[in-house]
């Protein structure tokens, strides 16, 4: 899945690249007096997250390990049942990251742990999540954190790239002039996607703060060969 995504910004990228390259006059000067510029420049677009991550962890206790284990069964099927309607019945959203039994320290009951986190394909159904939680014993809200959606990067990575080839070209005609600009050549240094003024909150009820439906960025650096007479 790592290498697909991967795979498939690398396709969007080179696919911008292609078109900005179109969008703007690309050859070489014939002149032998031709000037040459080299820009970075950044361009960054910001969005809501459409999605969200919800971190959880659920307990079951007994006289032994077999009554510790049943118990807490109970508890993720009962954590189950209220969340797949919110994820749209995915069970494949609901993904166990760690999981425990042992003996409680200087009692003679065992304990049952298990950690999930849940993908939630909507934001809007944070609030209703955590919500219905609120009424099953032995659940505790970890944390919830907003996500840009597969579609909203992909978005945005493009948009990062025209607005970073448009301050480059901006800076470059500064310089340049009124002489026209050539594009030689567009190389691109990655991108970072990260949580931007976060506007929302509301406390879980174990105390800890939850964020959530604020903004992400993503940005994009590029640097652009100019040619100009």
């Amino acid at each position: 899945m790592l290498f697909f995504l991967i795979g498939a910004l690398a396709l969007l990228i080179m696919g911008t690249l292609i078109a900005l390259f179109i969008l703007y006059p690309s050859g070489v000067l014939e002149s032998q007096q031709a000037k040459h510029i080299s820009i970075s420049a950044d361009g960054i677009e910001y969005a809501s997250p459409q999605t969200a991550t919800l971190y959880a962890t659920m307990n079951g206790s007994g006289e032994s390990p077999a009554i510790a284990a049943s118990s807490l069964a109970v508890t993720i099927n009962e954590f189950n049942f209220t969340v797949l309607k919110y994820i749209g019945g995915n069970s494949s959203g609901i993904t166990t990251q760690s999981y425990s039994l042992q003996k409680v320290y200087n009692k003679t009951e065992y304990q049952a742990t298990e950690s999930v986190l849940v993908s939630i394909p909507s934001i809007d159904n944070v609030s209703p999540v955590l919500s219905a939680l609120s009424s099953v014993s032995n659940v505790y809200v970890n944390q919830v954190t907003a996500q840009l959606s597969g579609s909203q990067t992909a978005a945005m990575i493009k948009g990062a790239l025209v607005l970073a080839v448009q301050n480059a070209t901006a800076q470059a005609q500064a310089i340049a002039g009124n002489s026209t600009l050539i594009i030689d050549n567009i190389s691109v240094y990655g991108n970072q996607i990260y949580p931007y003024a976060f506007a929302a909150s509301a406390p879980a009820a174990n105390g800890e703060q939850l964020y959530f439906n604020g903004r992400h960025g993503v940005k994009e650096t590029v640097s652009v060969e100019f040619s100009y007479r």
